[in-house]
């Protein structure tokens, strides 16, 4: 049985993964961190709420016990300069924290493009999160990189226009220009590669899922 927490669990893709992790038979139980209670439609008996300023998520985290596996939904979509030190902060904090608390992978929503080299704002953001994060050396590190992130929000982060273009799309040739990947198809390719067998005294394993449509394919 697997034990997992998440960050990020109100989020599109962030509460994609606690629906799957909720149903899925071989994890006994889940930790998620939040600013608000979580809503009653993501509520299951295996979940533990951790409800806190995101400020004062680290030292929960460093006192997890026995937890294999750590996802991070956690993020914006838009660069100004709070987004960067909530991004940044929020993330890599809440990783190293993971690593003292002895997770062996880390699951990270990042986006499609990202490279600390990026010319782009909001790229060289997330790739540099990226980078923190895979400097950490966990067992197993799986990055996933989606393109437009499309699925019903409270509150649309991207204007309706994208998100509609995102759709139409989705299955044509145009579609690698904007790779539009709904939320549970992002945590089922997390949660693909994050359940697969460790190898005991292996190098750390960095797995970068630049589709997550495709694998999202292999879950079961």
């Amino acid at each position: 049985m697997v034990n997992v927490a998440v960050i990020g669990g109100t989020g599109l893709c962030g509460s994609a993964f606690v629906k799957l992790l909720s149903s899925a038979p071989s994890v006994e139980k889940i930790t998620t961190f939040t600013r608000s209670p979580l809503p009653e439609s993501l509520q299951s008996p295996k979940i533990e709420n951790i409800v806190k300023d995101s400020k004062e998520w680290t030292s929960s985290i460093e006192s997890l016990e026995n937890t294999d596996i750590f996802v991070s939904g956690f993020g914006t979509t838009r660069h100004v300069d709070p987004t960067y030190e909530i991004d940044t902060g929020v993330n890599i904090e809440s990783a190293k924290a993971a690593r003292k608390a002895g997770v062996n992978t880390f699951v990270l929503v990042s986006s499609f493009g990202a490279s600390a080299g990026s010319r782009f704002p909001y790229m060289k953001m997330k790739g540099q999160i990226e980078d923190e994060i895979i400097g950490l050396k966990f067992p197993r590190t799986v990055i996933l990189r989606p393109g437009l992130l499309l699925g019903d929000r409270e509150k649309p982060k991207s204007g309706k226009f994208l998100l509609t273009l995102g759709k139409s799309l989705r299955g044509t040739f145009l579609d690698r220009f904007v790779r539009g990947t709904y939320g549970d198809e992002v945590a089922k390719a997390g949660l693909y590669e994050a359940f697969k067998p460790l190898t005991p005294g292996a190098e750390p394993e960095v797995i970068i899922v630049e589709t997550p449509v495709a694998t999202a394919q292999k879950y079961e």
